[in-house]
Formats: C-alpha cells, structure tokens, sequence
C-alpha cells in the first residue's frame, strides 16, 4: 500500500474526528490508537460514526428493508411485517400477495408511532430508481451522502441513464455473480474503491496518494491470509484439529484467481479503466483492501422494528391487544407466535468505520461497542464503561462482540 507525505495521517484523522471528544494518534507500541482529549464521564456516548463503506446483508435482505447507507428499518410497519412473515416461512407467500387479504394494509395497525421509540420512515429510492436501480435509503441526507462517497460509481441505473451498456453489463455481473455466489467482500471492496476514486476526482489537485488514505491507514493484509491465517492451517479457532489436510497452496490460489477476476472488472466500473488511476486496481492492491475489510469491519445492527412493536403490545391493556390483533390478521397472529424467534431476527450488516478502526483491544476495556435497543440506525457506537481522563487511550474487549443492552420494557406513553 502507498505511503503518503508528512503529516498527511494526522490531517486526515483531523477532519474526521473535528468536534469530537477523541483523537487519532500513533503508539509506542501498538500502532494508532484512540484517544480521550478531555475528561469523559462513565457510560457516555463518545463516538457516533457514518460507515465510510457497508451493506446489508444478503441474507437479511430478504427480511428486511433498510437504508443503503446506514441501515435504518424502513417503513411502513405493516409491510416490514408481511415481509417478514414470508421470509421466516410462518405463512406462505401466495396468502400475502398485496392483492389478498391475510396481508396488512399499510396504515392500519393502531400505535404504531406510540409503540415504535422512532417513527419508521418510508423508502426513499435512489434518483436513478426508474433506470434499474433498487437501493433505498431513509433520507435525503443518507441518499446524498452515500452518493457523493461511492454510490455514483456504483449505481446501475445511473449507468443505464447514460447509455454505458458495458458499465451496466459489468454491474450486473457484480451483484450477481460475483456478489451472491462468491463473497460480500468483493462488493464492499468495490464501495471502497469508488470512495477512493471519488475522493480523488473532487480534489483541486489530484493526488492518489492522498485520496487513498482511507484504505492505507488502516490495518491490512492479503485477503487470503486474514481469512486463513497461517497459525489455523491444523487447527480451528477453538484448538480443534481439522479431519483433513488443509492445502494453502490450493487455498491461496483460488482466492488469488478470485482478485485476478475482479480487479480488471472494478477497473472499468468504478474508474473506467483510467490509466491515472491504475495502482488502485492492482492484485496486490485489491488483495490487501479485501483484507483490510475482514481486518476493520465490525457488525451494523438494530433492532427489529416488528419485534419491537410487538413486545410493547403485550404491554397495552386486553382492550387495546384485541383491536391490534383484529387489525393485523394472520399476518400478526403468526408473528406474535412466534417471538423467541423474533428475538433473534434484527436488521444486520457489516461496515467500515475510519476511526472506530483504529480502537485497540484489551483484557482491561474502558469502553464498549454497543447498540441500545433503541438506537435508530446501526452506525457503531463507542460508550465508556468508567470515567475517561484526558489523553488515556481508549480500548474495547479482547473479544469484540457487539452487542444490544437488554431491551427495556417502556410504557406506551414515554
């Protein structure tokens, strides 16, 4: 990866932390690190970030709808649960066609804004929704900004509306291929390369070194090492041995041939194979970007809207249980039945976050990544376990697992 000039790192780690209560700065020891600059009482929020790359889910895709950008469940309720009871197989799908009865109307559940400690907003598709593209946010803000960092690259039917039929092709071969039969990284490689090349093409001066900064800052290996790294060639992560023998040679070439592939096809997508802009697009390159993601990435979580809901229903008088249950048909009568599972069910991504990246673990951690049950969105989160003083380095678990604080039981009214 590229080096970059004198004081480069610390401009950069600048702008992104301005008028926030931590910092950026190297270690003796442990590489960069994240920092207090003042004193920060117990249990406090200190960082809120936007994800400088991310997505959904396949899988979870299918369950819910979400913001593109920073995974907000999008509304209305009453579709995110027709969704949702089709995705679980709790009913089959013929019964929940928007032409049949046994689906919920949209504005028909009662106290949904009483129940819900956010309003649901609905989808706001992308600009270019009429020429093909299907990504949807929960605002102008998050549409904006998702543009401006990759997603102009990224969209089809922006592609489309400009008559590049090789783009579309190479588009569509991503997310189709590529994206659903090889490996999510792949697509969140391509979001990180476009910011970097947008980056690079709204600078006065066009400097890559310093456009690609936010992929040569963060901890990074080849793709193939991280996800097998050398150590488990005989045992999992557990200090189980494996039944066969493993063959990283055979390993590191498929996953080799895999970059092979991609790095010309992202070429052309995300750069139009500008010759400028070549060095991004490199094996190498490529190879290490991969491996920064699955290095630096962390869990996007909220709560599910339609568990939410329904949790606080069971807290209503019988009155009001009985006329949400006669609103909401077979559509809620299989999910209210079906709660334990419910519990586990959540809106559910991966992201990239520049300065979250650089908090160190350790057996001692003074702060937690962690979602409240009432969280709107899934942007990570750093909240103090104990009082801060001023210039201490921040760390997280050993064990990085993020996770939701028991879902408090609130009155209907607050």
């Amino acid at each position: 990866m590229a080096s970059t000039g004198p004081g480069a790192q610390e401009r950069y780690y600048a702008r992104l932390t301005k008028g926030m209560v931590v910092q950026v700065r190297e270690t003796a020891k442990m590489g960069k690190g994240l920092f207090a600059t003042e004193d920060i009482k117990a249990e406090t929020v200190i960082l809120r970030e936007q994800p400088v790359a991310n997505m959904q889910h396949l899988t979870n895709r299918k369950k819910f709808r979400a913001c593109a950008h920073c995974l907000r469940p999008l509304g209305p309720l009453e579709e995110a649960m027709n969704k949702l009871v089709i995705a679980l197989d709790l009913l089959p799908s013929s019964s929940i066609s928007s032409n049949c009865s046994a689906s919920i109307s949209p504005g028909s559940l009662p106290l949904v804004d009483e129940l819900l400690p956010h309003p649901l907003p609905l989808p706001l598709p992308c600009a270019h929704a009429d020429d093909g593209c299907d990504i949807e946010f929960c605002s102008e803000s998050c549409r904006s900004v998702s543009w401006a960092m990759h997603h102009s690259l990224l969209c089809i039917g922006a592609a489309a509306a400009e008559g590049n039929i090789a783009k579309q092709v190479a588009l569509k071969q991503l997310c189709d291929e590529v994206l659903e039969e090889t490996n999510e990284a792949f697509y969140m490689a391509a979001q990180i390369l476009a910011y970097v090349v947008s980056r690079y093409r709204a600078m006065k001066r066009p400097d890559l070194d310093r456009a690609r900064l936010p992929i040569s800052l963060l901890h990074s290996r080849p793709w193939w090492e991280v996800v097998c790294p050398a150590e488990s060639d005989d045992d999992d992560e557990y200090g189980h041995e494996y039944e066969y023998e493993f063959d990283r040679e055979a390993f590191e070439a498929a996953h080799r041939a895999d970059v092979e592939r991609l790095a010309p096809m992202l070429w052309a997508i995300v750069a139009d194979s500008d010759p400028a802009l070549a060095p991004l697009f490199t094996v190498d390159t490529l190879a290490h970007v991969m491996g920064m993601f699955e290095m630096n990435s962390v869990s996007m979580l909220v709560v599910s809207p339609v568990h939410t809901y329904l949790e606080q229903m069971r807290q209503l008088p019988a009155s009001e249980q009985l006329r949400i249950s006669a609103a909401g048909g077979p559509v809620l009568a299989a999910l209210a039945g079906a709660m334990d599972q419910l519990g586990n069910e959540d809106v559910e991504g991966l992201g990239v976050f520049a300065v979250h990246a650089n908090t160190n673990h350790s057996c001692v951690p003074n702060v937690e990544s962690a979602k409240d049950p009432e969280d709107p969105d899934g942007l990570v989160v750093l909240i103090t376990l104990r009082d801060i003083a001023a210039g201490e380095q921040l760390f997280v678990s050993v064990r990085l697992c993020l996770h939701l604080s028991s879902l408090r039981t609130r009155s209907p009214a607050q």
